[in-house]
């Protein structure tokens, strides 16, 4: 079974060459206008479904090429790149890829992308998509500890924990309220593949879980842009 951590922006200038700590680039509105299928699914408008949400758990749904991602001119290319503003997946080099090989991912792709810097076309970069974990068939929603912090602070009060019996009970609460509970405790059962080595889900915790051992095997090769904290949320994975 393999143990996680949580994958974060690395912001150390002297890895990344920015000092505000956003990231090395960005979306701008060229590239929103370029990118009509992005920016209709990631910028919120009023013609969004209750249910946009499913369309962002698939890569299918929004994967694309991305083309002319600006990046700050001090910005350094490190293997892992992180962009602001962009939604889903991770930019990462060829160097990754081919590591990521040996390793178990969720249902995705890879997408050619274009990086601009000071007016330089840079590519070997891609962009990875992957599937979220809904938890409609993997999470033990009645056995996990829920934080109703936020929706009580947008004046919904009278939820609890025991209004939580399953996938339905959760989802229910998301169509009401339009927000989704977070969890102090993510309890996984046996449908789960504890074998993935990279992974994110859909509600419930907003982290990327990375496996020690792709942290391992990634540290070895000297990936830059790497950077990981143990995760703010206990994770149980049931074996039976």
């Amino acid at each position: 079974m393999n143990t996680y951590k949580t994958l974060r922006n690395e912001v150390d200038p002297k890895i990344v060459g920015v000092k505000h700590g956003a990231g090395q680039g960005f979306l701008d509105e060229e590239f929103y206008s370029n990118h009509p299928l992005y920016k209709d699914l990631f910028i919120y408008n009023d013609r969004w479904p209750l249910d946009i949400w499913k369309k962002w758990a698939s890569w299918k749904e929004y994967g694309q090429q991305l083309r002319n991602i600006q990046l700050y001119n001090s910005a350094r290319k490190t293997d892992i790149l992180y962009i602001a503003g962009l939604r889903r997946g991770l930019i990462v080099s060829e160097r990754v890829i081919n590591i990521l090989n040996d390793f178990n991912l969720p249902d995705h792709n890879y997408f050619d992308i274009t990086l601009n810097k000071n007016g330089e076309i840079i590519s070997g970069y891609k962009w990875l998509c992957f599937n979220l974990e809904i938890g409609e068939h993997t999470v033990n929603f009645q056995k996990c500890s829920y934080n109703f912090k936020y929706l009580i602070s947008k004046g919904f009060t009278n939820y609890k924990k025991s209004d939580i019996k399953n996938y339905e009970d959760y989802i229910s609460i998301y169509n009401e309220t339009g927000s989704a509970v977070l969890v102090n405790d993510l309890i996984l059962n046996k449908n789960f593949n504890n074998q993935l080595d990279l992974w994110v889900t859909q509600f419930l915790t907003s982290k990327i879980y990375i496996s020690n051992r792709l942290i391992d095997a990634l540290e070895a090769h000297n990936i830059s842009g790497l950077n990981y904290e143990d995760d703010i949320y206990d994770i149980y994975i049931e074996s039976e």
